[in-house]
C-alpha cells in the first residue's frame, strides 16, 4: 500500500473506534442521567437502538480497517 492509502486506513480505523466510544459513552451517560439500565423498556428503546447502531458500525469498521 502506498502512504496515502495507509493514512486513509488509519483515519477510518480511528473513526471506527470513535463510533464505539460514542456508543458506550451514550449508553453510560443515559443510564446515569435517567437511572435507566433496562434496554427492554419501551421508553428507552430509541436511545439504545442508536447506541447499538453506533457500536455495531464501529466494530464492523474496526474489523474492515484493521491491519
Amino acid at each position: 500500500m502506498n502512504e496515502s492509502a495507509e493514512t486513509l486506513r488509519k483515519i477510518l480505523f480511528a473513526s471506527s473506534i470513535l463510533l464505539i466510544m460514542a456508543g458506550l459513552i451514550m449508553y453510560f451517560v443515559w443510564g446515569i442521567l435517567y437511572n435507566s439500565w433496562n434496554i427492554l423498556l419501551v421508553e428507552n428503546m430509541g436511545v439504545y437502538a442508536v447506541t447499538i447502531i453506533l457500536i455495531c458500525f464501529g466494530i464492523v469498521g474496526a474489523f474492515l480497517y484493521s491491519k
